[in-house]
């Protein structure tokens, strides 16, 4: 499947309990919602309640945070059937998850770097592969934070391209570790990203952060800064991108307003498409 033949999405919000009345809400400014799955497993009656209410209103896309690829383990069977349960209950066009590692077999509760080898990327390309078939749906990979003192063989656009091709699976390109690790390393993202297929970019994510030293970081307390908003709009205009998430740390209900100013400006920087699946499901209502 190619990325044009992905249905758009829009403009999305991250979605959480703390904010489940305001979204509900304000539904008709937002596009769609990314959820946790970890939030709904196991996936016990009242969970599902939960999700029915929010598939009425919202497509929503679960993303997998503990899949943990990039572990020397397999797969944590149960979590993975957790999450594909999860994706199957909303109809989800696609999942996420994250390239983090584990730490004695638990995955870590802020994503750990992955050591850029080839060994390496061809481990997490066949678990990549295996979460695809399992979830009969596009699985998209996170873009990881770097990490200048982990192992290297490859640079890191040569490791997402060894991952990405070897496991035929799609990217979410969180554009606040591109900023980050840009600073960070003293380069151009702009350079970065013309080396990295972006055709397999699906879904970009922009994250309210504060500067910490120069280097935008993750935070609940600022809004999108501006350097995210460029980079974005860098991917957008070259990249077949079929759904953009705004997201805060923590958002609480007061966030709301804020995160919707940043969910319209990302429609906005997406521009004319075909018409998101959420429009049709408030046509339908």
């Amino acid at each position: 499947m190619t990325g044009t033949a992905i249905p758009p999405l829009g403009a999305g919000l991250g979605y959480s309990r703390a904010v489940h009345d305001q979204v509900l809400a304000r539904r008709a400014e937002i596009d769609w919602l990314e959820i946790a799955a970890d939030q709904f497993r196991p996936l016990t009656s009242e969970r599902m309640a939960e999700l029915v209410v929010l598939r009425q209103h919202f497509v929503c896309v679960p993303h997998g945070r503990r899949l943990a690829l990039a572990g020397p383990r397999s797969l944590d069977e149960r979590y993975l059937s957790d999450v594909c349960a999860v994706a199957e209950a909303v109809s989800a066009p696609w999942l996420s998850g994250g390239l983090g590692r584990t730490r004695d077999g638990r995955p870590r509760a802020r994503l750990a770097p992955v050591p850029r080898t080839r060994q390496a990327a061809a481990a997490i390309a066949r678990k990549a592969r295996e979460v695809q078939s399992r979830a009969a749906r596009p699985f998209l990979l996170e873009y990881p934070s770097g990490d200048p003192t982990c192992a290297r063989e490859l640079t890191e656009a040569q490791f997402l391209c060894e991952v990405l091709y070897r496991s035929d699976c799609w990217l979410r390109l969180d554009v606040n570790h591109l900023c980050a690790n840009s600073l960070s390393l003293r380069r151009d993202p702009q350079e970065f990203l013309d080396q990295i297929p972006l055709e397999r970019v699906l879904q970009v994510q922009m994250t309210g952060a504060r500067r910490v030293k120069g280097v935008p970081a993750r935070g609940p307390d600022a809004l999108v800064p501006e350097a995210v908003w460029e980079l974005a709009d860098y991917v957008i205009s070259r990249a077949s991108v079929r759904g953009v998430l705004v997201e805060r740390a923590s958002a609480r209900p007061g966030d709301v307003g804020d995160l919707l100013g940043d969910v319209r400006r990302a429609r906005g920087i997406l521009g004319p498409s075909d018409e998101p699946w959420s429009r049709r499901l408030a046509a339908r209502a």
